[in-house]
């Protein structure tokens, strides 16, 4: 990939980036493909679990801000 950028900078081609992007994408979801394997099962479930639990500290801060938004909408009026 970074050959291709380097090739099509050297040969000033319009989009050398997205030359080198195309050939990295593919290589980059082979890699990862092949990497998921070596990986514990559980480690799914945990990044699972933490995506759950960001999910719900945001849900909670935006109850607890749209709280406030209608205390100050109430006191406006």
């Amino acid at each position: 990939a970074l050959g291709a950028v380097l090739a099509g900078a050297v040969r000033r081609w319009q989009a050398p980036v997205l030359l080198g992007s195309a050939t990295l994408v593919p290589l980059a979801l082979h890699e990862l493909a092949r990497g998921l394997d070596l990986l514990p099962r559980w480690i799914f479930l945990a990044l699972g679990g933490l995506a759950l639990i960001a999910l719900a500290a945001t849900y909670e801060r935006r109850r607890r801000d749209l709280a406030r938004l209608r205390i100050l909408v109430r006191r406006m009026s």
